[in-house]
């Protein structure tokens, strides 16, 4: 079902990005999260991807649990006009940070992968958003880098704790970068300051060598 995922992307003509370099490594970010997902969610009826960049977990979670899958990400340039337009697919352009959600909840599930160390903000309120638009027994499935293999990003805060809370009046200083990557322990202690728990965790292999982590939380 992956296959048909990532087939379907390629089949709307994606940026050559995709074909050429994301697609052969993409699934190491995340490799355990679709077979959590096929495990948790069969059938469901409405799920929601932020930031599903070029859209293969958004249409692996279509094609494989027959919800209705909703997108919504801070850049339209990956993800091609054909897929967001398929049946079965809605999409949105916004800053989970900042904006509210433009679909009412609940969702049965949400993936978050590839963002946490995006955030401009503090990572907690974003999680309890997320976790809010949840149905009851739902789960977030995430993947993030661990900092203690990629390294930790200075370059624009020393530490976690500096991170601001989210704020509309800094929204013109939002930029697309790995702002914060996460320890194990800041990842664990952010989950549980949001209100969630940890269900599921375990370490894919990353590109160049470098793990991430695979969270279901709920």
């Amino acid at each position: 079902m992956l296959e048909r995922a990532k087939d379907l992307v390629s089949g709307f003509g994606p940026h050559p990005h995709y074909d050429a370099e994301y697609r052969p490594q993409e699934e190491a970010y995340w490799s355990h999260l679709p077979a959590w997902i096929w495990m948790d969610q069969r059938p469901a009826q409405r799920s929601l991807d932020v930031g599903p960049g070029f859209g293969t977990l958004l249409a692996y979670a279509h094609l494989a649990t027959g919800a209705v899958a909703h997108g919504f990400d801070f850049d339209p340039v990956y993800m091609t006009e054909g897929l967001r337009s398929l049946d079965g697919i809605e999409w949105a352009q916004g800053n989970i940070e900042l904006d509210e959600i433009p679909w009412p909840g609940p969702f049965d599930f949400i993936v978050f992968t590839e963002v946490l160390e995006h955030l401009n903000f503090r990572a907690e309120p974003t999680l309890r958003k997320l976790a809010a638009a949840l149905a009851p027994g739902g789960r977030i499935y995430l993947s993030t880098p661990d900092a203690a293999q990629w390294g930790v990003t200075t370059a624009y805060y020393a530490s976690y704790d500096e991170l601001p809370q989210p704020s509309p009046d800094r929204r013109h200083e939002v930029i697309d970068d790995h702002i914060w990557q996460f320890s194990r322990d800041e990842l664990e202690s952010v989950v549980a300051a949001s209100g969630l728990a940890i269900v599921r965790f375990a370490y894919s292999p990353g590109s160049f060598g470098n793990r991430h982590f695979n969270l279901t939380l709920a």
